[in-house]
């Protein structure tokens, strides 16, 4: 019974048990080779699928149909607005020569009146001229007729003539002053016609005849309008012209996706499975979109032998080796298998750069906790089948004395 306690003690002292241990199977993702459409899905997550059984179909044709028809639905929307564009040029070329006879016509008349604006102008000068004269002469008339009233009434003081002699000098003064007036208004609106005269505007019988004013605003109206005009037409090319660009890279796009679509023999990629396992996800659904590269089954490997993941302290971690024995318990069946240590993360996964194994204290997370460190074990047994998960309890052995311990350390504070 001492030698059973005894031997009993000795193999806790060089034994680690770990409760904390689950099967973690190897997974495999099978990527897309080729953009397309996930037409047809074979299996289920979960299922188990042997090597070369289908797995999901992707076609490229309904993702290429699909790009043609955007491509032709965006041509067809191109050509409505290079049509609506054309259109609007027609009205506007319309407009533009409508523009240009206005302003050719204007232009005629403003020559037309030029020339006549030199016989008016004569015309002008020359009624302003007997206007002046007329004037002139009345006024001698009635610097005559004053002086023969101031005479007339000296000699009426004296009683040399009548009253009545006398009234009618007075009527006369009156009378050409009354004209002197009138030819005074005269040459003012003589004055006024010649002014005018010089401008374009044309008076004959207090009517006015000349529209030069008239006339040139048009012309500058009109060759405003035109320029505007002209200015949109050019705009109107430019865009039609865009567009034509545009829709010649539509269709030379189109066309490509055509000639691919004829060429390609295979337009389909049936995915299958390289090795036994279980699916463990199908990232996509029938009917989605697939970029190259992409994720469509992840598989997980039967074939592989199972690995085991099993979290220890620091202290119990620094007392493995890499390549140690270890054996895993299945409580479910009751039966054991051995093992090997592949792995011991000091990092327990979470923390990047090279942790020491003999620092005084383990890395901890934000809330100040140690963290644990991840040992990966291989299970050497052919066959075996265990559920991916699935809890076990996995018993190392201790190997490491000090000087192992602190060789390692060595090449760990030294590795670059």
């Amino acid at each position: 019974m001492a030698l059973l306690t005894i031997g009993t003690a000795g193999q806790r002292l060089h034994q680690v048990r770990v409760e904390t241990a689950f099967v973690a199977r190897s997974v495999e993702p099978i990527a897309a080779t080729d953009w397309g459409t996930l037409t047809e899905v074979y299996v289920r997550e979960g299922e188990t699928v042997r090597a070369g059984d289908p797995l999901v179909r992707v076609e490229r044709d309904l993702e290429i149909q699909t790009e043609i028809a955007r491509l032709e639905s965006l041509i067809q929307a191109q050509q409505r607005e290079q049509s609506r564009l054309k259109t609007q040029q027609v009205a506007l070329e319309r407009e533009r020569q409508q523009a240009q006879v206005t302003l050719a016509t204007a232009t005629t008349a403003i020559q037309l009146e030029c020339q006549q604006i030199p016989a008016r102008t004569a015309i002008a000068r020359s009624q302003v001229a007997s206007a002046r004269g007329e004037q002139d002469a009345l006024a001698q008339r009635l610097a005559i007729a004053h002086t023969r009233q101031q005479r007339f009434e000296s000699l009426l003081s004296e009683g040399a003539i009548s009253q009545i002699a006398f009234d009618d000098v007075v009527a006369e003064v009156a009378r050409l002053q009354g004209a002197w007036q009138v030819a005074t208004e005269n040459l003012d609106v003589a004055r006024t016609v010649l002014g005018g005269t010089g401008r374009g505007d044309f008076i004959d019988r207090d009517r006015l005849q000349g529209e030069l004013p008239k006339l040139q605003l048009q012309q500058s109206s009109s060759r405003d309008h035109l320029a505007s005009i002209t200015d949109q037409l050019q705009s109107q090319a430019a865009l039609i012209a865009a567009i034509e660009r545009d829709l010649t890279a539509l269709r030379d796009r189109q066309q490509n996706l055509r000639d691919r679509h004829n060429l390609d023999a295979e337009l389909a990629t049936t995915y299958t499975a390289p090795v036994a396992g279980a699916i463990a996800k199908i990232p996509l659904s029938q009917g989605n979109s697939v970029s190259r590269g992409a994720s469509l089954v992840v598989l997980q490997h039967d074939e592989m032998s199972p690995q085991i993941a099993a979290y220890l302290t620091w202290n119990q971690a620094q007392q493995l080796a890499i390549n140690g024995t270890a054996n895993v318990f299945d409580p479910t069946t009751g039966h054991e298998y051995p093992a090997t240590v592949t792995e011991i993360d000091w990092t327990g996964g979470r923390v990047d750069g090279i942790v020491d194994p003999l620092t005084p204290s383990p890395p901890t997370d934000r809330a100040g906790i140690p963290l644990p460190v991840l040992v990966q074990l291989a299970i050497r047994h052919p066959n075996l089948t265990l559920p991916n998960g699935s809890p076990v309890v996995v018993t190392l052995e201790k190997h490491r004395d000090l000087f192992d311990r602190t060789a390692r350390a060595f090449r760990l504070r030294n590795r670059v």
